[in-house]
């Protein structure tokens, strides 16, 4: 007999053509919020957008005054909202204040709401 994760992996096979359509329908549907609230928000001077080359992550460059770091940033962020991005400092590669943040789930724009009130609340400090 099949092991359980066999059978679902044969139910995902299956059902591949649908479960991508959707996936790319809403990695389409994030993305549009996301480029939207940091191009063309209120808020859109405290980001650099670099539009994602392929994936559903995004690494908006923020310009955060000389003394703040990404890492603090997004610990406070953390704290202060329950809003969870990635330092881009921790990646290695970058050192110029991106986050890393999805847009491949439901809920983007809750999210980006979320992160509106805290932008209006304390700016880009930690």
């Amino acid at each position: 007999p099949a092991a359980p994760s066999e059978v679902l992996a044969l139910i995902a096979l299956r059902a591949r053509d649908r479960i991508v359509r959707e996936q790319r329908a809403r990695c389409a549907r994030g993305l549009a919020e996301l480029r939207e609230f940091c191009c063309n928000s209120e808020f859109a001077e405290n980001f650099e957008w670099v539009e994602p080359a392929g994936g559903p992550f995004a690494f908006p460059r923020l310009k955060f005054p000389e003394w703040e770091t990404d890492l603090a940033y997004c610990e406070a962020l953390l704290q202060r909202s329950d809003l969870n991005l990635l330092a881009g400092s921790l990646f290695h590669w970058r050192t110029d204040a991106r986050v890393r943040l999805t847009f491949g789930r439901e809920g983007v724009g809750t999210r980006l709401d979320v992160w509106a009130d805290d932008l209006r609340d304390h700016g880009l400090r930690s």
